[in-house]
């Protein structure tokens, strides 16, 4: 039987906010679902690790951006260029005391760019820059956020194994909303073995790797993962002597034999058996003797 503490993590994700039927299904081809069930369970979304992060705690002005780095710059909107033509992007210029940059969207509608990035204010735009015509450009800006919006930007984002449908901050919002579902639980592994490892409590080590504040914190060597790694391996053991002492506990049927069939057979042998086969079959009669 299960403790119904772990209830919580066995629930269907589909109990996770910002889970509906479309993303249910794309959860399900990412993450299978269990036997008899439809999809997968709240514990199969926060044993989905991440494989990698950007680190959005890296900030600078315009003039300081280096192609291909990710960064995360303050600016105010300047001007829209819409498209002339259904195939053109739509661009925005942003500009700080250092330099302009100019935002490209591609098939974006206009009311959109024009919410996103009202003229005259100032927005904080994440992603990696490039240069085009010698001015850095950003396309399609990983994120574009008010005060309050930068406010709620963890400093380092997770970037998860993925299937079409399902983006890395909408994976990354369900395995928190995940996390708050988590119940307590008292630790299971040796305390002095903690220590000597350097491992987290359970909880901790799953809080880590969906909510890292630093990139170290979800390398595929961390002590979250390891730890995490630990426990999987350790559960199964357990698993496996739970079965076992079961399958002990009940009852065999002993087989006793008077030897005739034996001495017959070994009589019919062109040589004699060796002491560590002699020992072989008591140990084999014993057994079979045994209940």
């Amino acid at each position: 039987m299960r403790d119904s503490r772990l209830d919580p993590l066995f629930a269907e994700a589909t109990a996770l906010p910002g889970v509906g039927p479309k993303v249910a299904k794309a959860l399900t081809r990412l993450l299978g679902a269990p036997p008899g069930g439809d999809g997968p369970r709240v514990i199969d979304v926060l044993l989905h690790a991440p494989t990698g992060g950007v680190d959005r705690r890296t900030r600078a002005t315009i003039a300081e951006l280096v192609p291909g780095e990710t960064a995360l710059v303050e600016a105010v909107v300047e001007r829209h260029q819409p498209p002339r033509s259904p195939r053109a992007p739509y661009r925005v210029v942003v500009a700080d005391d250092t330099g302009a940059m100019t935002l490209v969207f591609f098939r974006a509608k206009a009311p959109f760019i024009e919410h996103l990035l009202p003229l005259g204010e100032t927005r904080w735009i994440a992603g990696a820059a490039e240069l085009f015509d010698g001015m850095p450009q950003m396309v399609h800006p990983a994120h574009v956020l008010d005060a309050e919006g930068l406010s709620k930007l963890p400093p380092v984002e997770p970037t998860y194994p993925l299937v079409e449908g399902l983006t890395h901050s909408l994976v990354g919002r369900i395995a928190r909303a995940a996390l708050d579902r988590l119940p307590a639980l008292p630790e299971w592994l040796d305390a002095a073995f903690l220590r000597q490892r350097g491992f987290a409590g359970f909880a901790a080590s799953l809080n880590a790797l969906h909510r890292p504040t630093r990139p170290e914190e979800i390398a595929p060597d961390g002590p979250a993962l390891t730890r995490l790694a630990y426990d999987e391996l350790f559960a199964n053991q357990l698993a496996l002597q739970l079965v076992r002492a079961h399958m002990k506990r009940a009852k065999g049927r002993a087989s006793v034999g008077d030897g005739r069939v034996t001495a017959a057979v070994l009589a019919a042998l062109p040589f004699s058996l060796t002491g560590a086969q002699e020992r072989a079959l008591e140990a084999i009669r014993a057994d079979l003797a045994a209940d």
